[in-house]
């Protein structure tokens, strides 16, 4: 179980990093979204196992269906518009427009997203708002529900290694 200090520590590790790096591009976030869909679907079987142990015997097609398809879909539909979406979108400049003054909005990233998942659908519900929040080219900081503990060891051991 990940203590509230060791949650400061983590927070402010990825803070300083981002503050150090320039946003990533588009191809960095489709490279950590590729990665985050090969670490799912090469693990399927593992994290059934750990969803199982930990909620006793789940339907290995509902947890299929319910834990681990969302974030798949979320990402490729992300990928699919990311690269419209990260363009400066033309904004309406009212009177303005008529000395030629062209407005637009910039999409920026936040910093670091922290994200934290309820026990009843913790891959789900801490993987589709880390790809959107990773997409929009933020870092990510998730913390697994306690009490699904051996889906949360083996999601920070897949995320390590």
């Amino acid at each position: 179980m990940t203590t509230i200090n060791e949650m400061h520590q983590i927070f402010n590790l990825q803070k300083t990093q981002y503050d150090r790096a320039q946003p990533m591009t588009y191809e960095e976030r489709v490279t950590v979204l590729n990665q985050i869909e090969a670490l799912i679907r090469d693990n399927i079987s593992e994290l059934i196992t750990a969803l199982q142990a930990d909620f006793g015997q789940r339907d290995p097609l509902q947890i299929v269906s319910a834990d681990l398809t969302g974030p798949l879909a979320t990402i490729a539909y992300i990928k699919k518009h990311l690269r419209k979406w990260i363009l400066p979108a033309k904004q309406r400049s009212g009177l303005m427009a008529l000395t030629g003054t062209k407005q637009y909005v910039y999409n920026e990233p936040l910093g670091v997203v922290g994200i934290m998942s309820p026990f009843n659908a913790p891959i789900d519900l801490a993987l589709d708002p880390a790809v959107e929040a990773i997409a929009a080219g933020n870092r990510v900081m998730v913390k697994i529900s306690e009490y699904t503990p051996k889906t949360a060891a083996l999601v920070q051991k897949l995320s390590q290694g």
